[in-house]
């Protein structure tokens, strides 16, 4: 009975040091019954999981958020086929201008490209009760907002990016996204869209910027490796 195990039985013995394997036994009472169990059953399931990669921070200055993959290999590898990046809380360092929409630039082969781009990207405005005009973001670069992006206080942005497959070889390289934007007039907007390069070259770096060299303010951008 319990009254027979003191608790010597557990903080007397050895520790394991590392997670149980599968065969490995617990006692559990049952209903009042000491029964075992093995590990297999109480384990957490496996898959599911992001796996935290990088964060970038954003400063008042900077002109491009950069992630930059080509020399290191530190974050594309054969451990996962798809990525997130979640951007939270970005800031733009201009509140009159207008021109100010996101775009972004993808790197295979060491170098930026600047054509062989497709997509598009569509905005609702919350003051609105339609989607608006989807807008091609052309062949020489990847455009993200449909509108400008808000730089007075409270106006801010936050996203969340898809990459499938980034090191495959026979696929072009594509992005999702969707996030909510608070545009220039202190609107609401959230937007989405898709795009890629045709190339099936490796995707080793990509970057953000805004139109007309305007300068972030603040921000993070962290890049997750997903598994199933």
């Amino acid at each position: 009975g319990g009254s027979q195990l003191a608790d010597s039985a557990i903080s007397g013995q050895t520790a394991l040091g590392a997670e149980p394997a599968d065969t490995d036994e617990f006692l559990v009472s049952d209903a009042g019954t000491l029964k075992r169990v093995d590990y297999s059953y109480i384990k957490a399931p496996a898959g599911g999981a992001w796996n935290k990669l990088v964060r970038k921070t954003v400063t008042t200055g900077d002109t491009i958020i950069e992630f930059d993959d080509s020399t290191a290999s530190e974050w594309f590898s054969s451990d996962y086929t798809t990525y997130k990046l979640i951007i939270s809380g970005l800031q733009i360092n201009e509140t009159t201008a207008t021109n100010k929409e996101l775009h972004m630039l993808m790197s295979t082969g060491g170098s930026y490209a600047t054509s062989n781009y497709e997509g598009s990207s569509w905005g609702y405005l919350a003051s609105n009760t339609d989607w608006s005009t989807g807008v091609n973001g052309g062949t020489s670069d990847i455009r993200i907002t449909y509108d400008n992006i808000g730089g007075n206080t409270g106006e801010q942005s936050n996203w969340e990016f898809t990459f499938e497959d980034p090191l495959g070889t026979d696929n072009y390289k594509s992005v999702r996204w969707d996030g909510l934007n608070i545009d220039h007039n202190g609107q609401a907007r959230y937007d989405m869209g898709v795009a890629q390069l045709k190339v099936e070259t490796v995707l080793d770096a990509f970057k953000f910027y805004l139109e007309s060299d305007f300068e972030f303010r603040d921000g993070t951008a962290t890049l997750y490796g997903i598994t199933y």
